[in-house]
């Protein structure tokens, strides 16, 4: 089997996983052993520092999901249904960007591109753009912390204090480029519009 295959199999592997993840409500044994798996073989592999890197923005939403369910399920401020959803939820979040972080870390970015073939040409197309961006952000993120240390901000215990002068800069520049490449993208004649 060449490598577009392998990849295909990969992506379909994430699709079916992620919608069980999503859509199966008792799903939390499940969620924490891929979670488990995933990091174990983050860690043997050695790419631990990179994860941690990448995930450490993330931890700022798992946490704010995980408080907003655990005071507003059901209304009822904080109950015990309430932290068990809140937990839930959180490794959803958690389990499925580590399942994205792997498919993006162990397969290249082209092979990935030529597996979304069979879609139609948008689609793909806007799928490889978007994980094209990923390994882009996390680079202009390594930037941004130098730049910052720079100027004499450091980083410390306190998440949003510490990640708001790194993620201001990183949305604003998100926000251009995506207003670039949609401006280019029109220019070139790609729309939405069906014939």
């Amino acid at each position: 089997m060449n490598e577009i295959a392998w990849t295909r199999i990969r992506l379909g592997l994430v699709f079916l996983i992620s919608n069980i993840l999503l859509f199966y409500k008792e799903a939390l044994y499940l969620n924490v052993l891929l979670y488990l798996l995933i990091v174990s073989y983050i860690f043997i592999k050695q790419k631990f520092s990179i994860y941690i890197f990448w995930l450490k923005p993330l931890f700022i939403a798992v946490i704010i999901v995980f408080i907003i369910q655990l005071l507003t399920f059901n209304g009822s401020g904080f109950s015990q249904e309430g932290l068990i959803f809140g937990i839930l939820s959180s490794l959803r979040i958690l389990s499925l960007s580590s399942l994205i972080f792997l498919l993006i870390y162990t397969t290249q970015l082209s092979f990935i591109i030529k597996a979304l073939n069979f879609l139609p040409i948008q689609i793909s197309y806007i799928l490889s753009l978007s994980l094209g961006m990923i390994p882009q952000l996390t680079r202009e993120m390594k930037q941004i912390i130098i730049a910052q240390q720079a100027r004499g901000h450091r980083l410390n215990w306190n998440i949003f204090k510490s990640y708001l002068p790194i993620l201001l800069p990183i949305f604003t520049k998100s926000f251009i480029r995506s207003e670039q490449i949609a401006i280019s993208l029109q220019a070139r004649g790609f729309k939405f519009i069906k014939k």
